[in-house]
């Protein structure tokens, strides 16, 4: 990377050990060489280190060799100083960021959980490395006494609010498709700044942080059709054997019966910065919208999706997936009846033209069912389950012209007696 500092926010973990290289270019002063000493402010985990001192030349290039060296996870942030006797303050400061994160991964089973303090008032920021192919992450908050708020960034530092699960003292946000990378989970108490705490005015001691527990689980389950035991050609319904295998983090959770979807099938052939927009009729009564960009024909090709909702007078944004690489997906649950508009734009092309399979669909009772038989139970890290399916289709004649009848089933997950909504799972078979 090219320009000032240094911020790695991916590629470290604990213990890691390696250099990066500075250029220092000294343009004012005298010509005869000046010997700048070398300090770090900030660095009290010892993360960085460098010469004791650096010679720079006027106007003439100088390499620096930085050694960095995390030893404990988390954001390691410090400033590179040079300092000489004749500069009044310090003669130049740089600063240098790397992030060592907490890794979801099979030596963890895809799940951490950690007794974590936040300042008070303060923000407490957590890292954590999800895997490619992880289908929801689930982030769970706990508190005893003072709540905790929580905020989520994605490896491209864009905040992101996931779907809510409330919980008596606690939260939890699922995100469905999560890119792969470091993501930041920032706790803060920041109560105190808007209702005045009488008790602890009385006290001398300084204000105590705020104790939590913080759970981040990857989750990555498939579904495929091992089966297919009945079928009526007149109605399309059938019965299917499913096989589910829980690739990560242990879950508790079951098979949903989910609606039968309408989808819209595409294969789009997009030219750098070309947009498609597509329109969804949503009936009433419909759990979830969903829409996918994937497969593309270059990997360093990237399409963003944004949805719309355009039930009202005006189109509203409803959500976006815009990551810098990987594929995109959104899931509106239980969206407002009438039109929606799905904007789907070529952001970066590195070829002339690239194709894209594009998918589009929206889950309505009227279109059909699929019924699942499942109970909810344990999932622990490559199990495996099965269940049974029956799938019935209301005829084609229920769906608008280009549109075909898309099966799936709901990943459900449970919290002691609340449910929660972790993803769509199109019925494939294997």
């Amino acid at each position: 990377n090219e320009g000032e500092g240094l911020y790695e926010r991916d590629g470290w973990n604990v213990g890691d050990s390696e250099e990066r290289t500075i250029t220092l270019t000294r343009t004012s002063g005298p010509n005869a060489p000046m010997t700048f000493s070398v300090s770090w402010a900030g660095n009290e985990a010892g993360t960085f280190s460098a010469p004791s001192t650096v010679t720079l030349p006027l106007n003439r290039p100088v390499p620096v060799s930085i050694t960095v060296n995390p030893n404990m996870r988390g954001a390691h942030t410090a400033h590179f100083t040079l300092d000489h006797s004749s500069i009044p303050g310090y003669a130049y400061r740089m600063l240098f960021t790397v992030v060592a994160p907490e890794s979801l991964d099979v030596s963890n089973n895809f799940h951490v959980q950690s007794s974590v303090e936040v300042p008070r008032p303060g923000i407490q920021s957590f890292f954590y490395r999800v895997p490619e192919g992880a289908e929801s992450l689930v982030v769970d908050l706990g508190w005893q006494e003072r709540e905790v708020s929580m905020s989520i960034s994605r490896p491209d530092t864009r905040a992101v609010r996931g779907d809510i699960v409330q919980a008596g003292q606690g939260v939890k946000q699922v995100i469905n498709n999560p890119i792969p990378g470091v993501w930041e989970v920032r706790l803060s108490d920041v109560a105190d700044t808007r209702t005045f705490d009488w008790e602890q005015a009385k006290k001398k001691e300084p204000v105590p942080p705020t104790e939590a527990t913080l759970t981040v689980t990857a989750i990555a389950a498939e579904v495929s059709v091992m089966q297919q035991e009945t079928a009526d050609q007149e109605t399309g319904s059938a019965t299917h054997d499913l096989w589910v295998t829980n690739r990560m983090g242990v879950f508790t959770g079951r098979l949903m019966s989910n609606p039968l979807g309408s989808a819209r099938r595409l294969q789009l052939e997009l030219a750098e910065k070309e947009q498609r927009i597509f329109e969804v009729e949503v009936p009433p009564g419909s759990p979830a919208l969903m829409a996918r960009v994937f497969d593309s024909s270059n990997p360093d090709a990237d399409a963003d999706l944004y949805v719309f909702d355009c039930t009202g007078e005006e189109c509203t944004p409803a959500r976006t997936d815009a990551d810098p690489e990987g594929d995109e997906s959104v899931i509106i649950w239980n969206p407002s009846a009438g039109k929606w508009k799905i904007v789907v734009d070529a952001a970066n092309q590195p070829a002339e033209t690239v194709t894209y399979e594009y998918l589009d669909a929206v889950f309505n009772s009227s279109f059909g069912h699929v019924a699942v038989l499942d109970v909810p139970q344990e999932r622990g890290q490559d199990s495996r389950w099965m269940a049974k399916a029956h799938v019935w289709s209301a005829g084609s004649g229920s769906h608008e012209p280009g549109r075909v009848p898309y099966p799936t089933v709901l990943l459900e997950g449970w919290e002691g007696s609340q449910s929660f909504p972790m993803g769509i799972l199109e019925l494939a078979r294997d």
